[in-house]
């Protein structure tokens, strides 16, 4: 029984990591990017993308919130983009690029950690 609980826990986890990854890439966000947001080292994202690190229900609403994903989609699938939902994104995604360009480094990592404050909190919709 022991085993087959393991197992159980081990492949959810690993569906879990592999949502992660979609989500990120769906958003066109790399993994170096959710670490940041995240807080976590790109090594500690890794891990949990490959299902090697289970996450506290606090680390899990972060990534949901920060994906724009409900938890049960993260957790257990069910939701997936629109392509007009995708193409939003990516309008969103160039109007920031634009509104980013010719910025200091000092300036960039300011409205980092402005974003990185605002995209923590922020619940979904």
């Amino acid at each position: 029984m022991r085993s087959s609980t393991n197992e159980f826990q081990k492949d959810f986890w690993e569906k879990v990591g592999q949502r992660i990854i979609n989500r990120r890439k769906q958003l066109g966000m790399t993994r170096d990017q959710l670490s940041d947001f995240l807080q976590i080292t790109y090594k500690g994202l890794s891990q949990i993308e490959r299902g090697e690190h289970d996450c506290s229900v606090a680390r899990l609403i972060q990534i949901s919130n920060i994906l724009n994903l409900s938890l049960d989609d993260l957790l257990f699938g069910k939701h997936e983009l629109s392509e007009h939902e995708l193409e939003q994104i990516r309008t969103a995604r160039g109007r920031i690029d634009l509104l980013l360009e010719n910025r200091t480094e000092t300036q960039l990592n300011s409205i980092y950690h402005v974003l990185l404050a605002i995209v923590s909190y922020m619940p979904l919709d």
